[in-house]
C-alpha cells in the first residue's frame, strides 16, 4: 500500500481540488439544479470517500456530515438553503446554525472536543 494522495473528487467529469470548488458546486446545484442532482452529488461524493478510505463504515453519512460542515462557512441564510435543498445538516449545529450565538457555538465545540478527549482516555 502506498501513501499516495487521494484522487481528486469528480462530479460529472469536473474535478474538485478544493473545498471551495465543492462549495461552488453545492451553490450551483442549489441555485439551478434539481433534488435528483443533489442526491447524485452526495452519492458520488460518498463513493469517492469510500474509494479513498475503505475502512469507512457509513460513507453516505460521512459525506452528508462533511458537506454540512463545509456549509457552516457560509452565511446563515445561504447555508440554510443548501441544508434544506440537500437534506443535510452541520454535524454539531444542525440544519439551522443561525439560531446560535458565536459564544454558544464556541462552547459546543469545546464540549465536543472534551468528549473526544474523554473517549481517548477510556
Amino acid at each position: 500500500m502506498t501513501d499516495s494522495p487521494p484522487e481528486p473528487f469528480k462530479f460529472r467529469e469536473v474535478t474538485h481540488d478544493t473545498d471551495m470548488e465543492i462549495m461552488d458546486t453545492l451553490r450551483l446545484i442549489e441555485d439551478c439544479g434539481t433534488e435528483l442532482d443533489a442526491a447524485e452529488f452526495i452519492d458520488d461524493y460518498a463513493a469517492w470517500l469510500k474509494r479513498n478510505n475503505p475502512e469507512i463504515d457509513d460513507a453516505h453519512k460521512l459525506a452528508q456530515d462533511n458537506l454540512g460542515y463545509l456549509c457552516g462557512y457560509l452565511d446563515s441564510r445561504q447555508a440554510k438553503r443548501i441544508y434544506d435543498f440537500f437534506n443535510i445538516a452541520h454535524p454539531l449545529l444542525g440544519a439551522d446554525p443561525g439560531k446560535y450565538t458565536a459564544r454558544e457555538i464556541f462552547e459546543m465545540g469545546v464540549n465536543w472536543a472534551k468528549s473526544l478527549k474523554d473517549k481517548d482516555n477510556e
